[in-house]
């Protein structure tokens, strides 16, 4: 799923108390019954969690340890592709199923914590997604994501490669493809907001270098697509205009100019307050190309953004900061990073990760803990907050996944193992 995101709400301070173990990171045997790949707590005790193996959907209402299942009609959820589920607050939740034909898919919704679930419509987004397509070519569905900004205005993102025939003299194709649907009632019913090929003509403005999944929308009319661009929308998706960056100190304008670079999905705290980072090659001073991780931080919805600097290569970017419908925490954010002997070797991983914190909008980071067992963190307040290990084979030496819990803002931890107390896991998904 990338890089967690915990939906959060502000919960009472009694909830916060520090436990009396006072190890900085507490190790025990792995016992845990399921591999947290997505964890979105909504307060020190009650959130979600997917399992990263068989695609379960979990509820606690009790701790990070202690879950039960509460799987949609059509389990599993699509799990090879990414965030085909979305959570907010306490209650709601949207997962992507298969519908009843091939190709076909349908939004479950949720309102009350998994206990019932509700389907959409079947919805046929490979329609007319091969209009003007090369002899032997097709598009080929690999990617859905949902993103909601309330409880009623939502998105579904169904995003397509190009793939050919070489039976039939196709070539190799480069093109991608993007269908936006769009709710206003909750996901009851979903209409066609785009539908982008790189063979049909475009009115809304959306650039192919941002015509992929993981748009992210802080109102019910402004939401951000990027990758090789950064577009706005300011009603719902109909049409977008691009977003200029300001140019990083140190940085000529020729080379500013000639930059080539990615965008990460902005990481909004509300409306107002984001994170937006980019990994941009441009001509050095000296000659030849150099590689920059830029970031940027908006407090006025992303009508300016400023650059912040980094304190570490090799970041997990954008950082943690908040959520749209979590606690106000301001200025405060998390970061992971590689640790000085990742940077030695050259092998950044997820096994341990330096973590900063910023408590003024990102203008200084200070190191909180120098090797976090973690591949991801987020906090549900100033002090409270977890992060997660997750495994799945292929980061070295990382064999023993686990959920961490702190109270005192990530100095020190706790390992939790989580298990369930109600329901049965699946079988494990396929993997594309």
């Amino acid at each position: 799923m990338g890089l967690v995101v915990i939906v959060s709400a502000l919960v009472p301070a009694s909830q916060f108390q520090r436990p009396p173990r006072s190890s900085r990171v507490e190790w025990r045997a792995a016992s845990s019954d399921f591999q947290v790949d997505g964890l979105h707590m909504v307060s020190a005790r009650v959130g979600w969690a997917v399992d990263g193996v068989t695609g379960d959907l979990l509820h606690t209402a009790g701790s990070a340890e202690s879950w039960k299942v509460v799987d949609p009609p059509g389990k599993p959820p699509i799990g090879y592709l990414s965030s085909p589920v979305f959570f907010l607050g306490a209650n709601h939740a949207w997962a992507v199923v298969a519908g009843n034909a091939p190709s076909q898919l349908v939004v479950e919704r949720s309102a009350d914590a998994g206990n019932s679930w509700a389907g959409s419509p079947g919805l046929n987004p490979m329609s007319g997604m091969d209009a003007g397509l090369p002899a032997g070519h097709s598009m080929l569905m690999n990617t859905v994501v949902l993103d909601f900004a309330n409880s009623q205005d939502g998105w579904l993102e169904v995003g397509f490669g190009e793939g050919w025939n070489a039976t039939q003299g196709g070539r190799a194709g480069t093109g991608v493809g993007l269908v936006l649907y769009r709710t206003t009632d909750g996901g009851a019913v979903w209409s066609l907001e785009t539908r982008f090929t790189p063979y049909t003509a475009l009115a809304s403005g959306l650039r192919s270098g941002c015509a992929s999944p993981g748009m992210v929308f802080t109102t019910p009319d402004q939401g951000w697509a990027t990758g090789t661009c950064v577009e706005r929308t300011r009603d719902g998706g109909e049409s977008w205009q691009p977003v200029y960056l300001p140019r990083p100190g140190g940085v000529s304008p020729t080379s500013w100019e000639r930059r080539s670079c990615s965008s990460t999905a902005p990481s909004f705290a509300s409306a107002a307050v984001g994170w937006l980072a980019l990994t941009c090659t441009l001509p050095g001073p000296t000659g030849g190309m150099t590689n920059l991780q830029l970031l940027y931080e908006t407090s006025n919805g992303g009508a300016e953004w400023a650059v912040r600097q980094l304190p570490i290569r090799w970041p997990q970017l954008p950082p943690t900061y908040g959520t749209m419908d979590g606690p106000a925490l301001g200025a405060l954010g998390w970061l992971l990073g590689a640790t000085p002997k990742q940077l030695q070797t050259h092998r950044p991983g997820v096994v341990s990760q330096e973590l900063f914190r910023t408590m003024d909008g990102g203008l200084h980071w200070k190191l909180v803990d120098s090797a976090l067992p973690a591949s991801a963190v987020d906090f549900v307040s100033a002090e409270a907050g977890f992060a997660v290990r997750a495994c799945f084979g292929a980061v070295l030496a990382c064999t023993n996944p686990m959920v961490l819990e702190t109270f005192d803002g990530g100095r020190s931890w706790v390992v939790l193992h989580p298990h369930l107390v109600d329901g049965v896991l699946g079988s494990p998904l396929p993997y594309m």
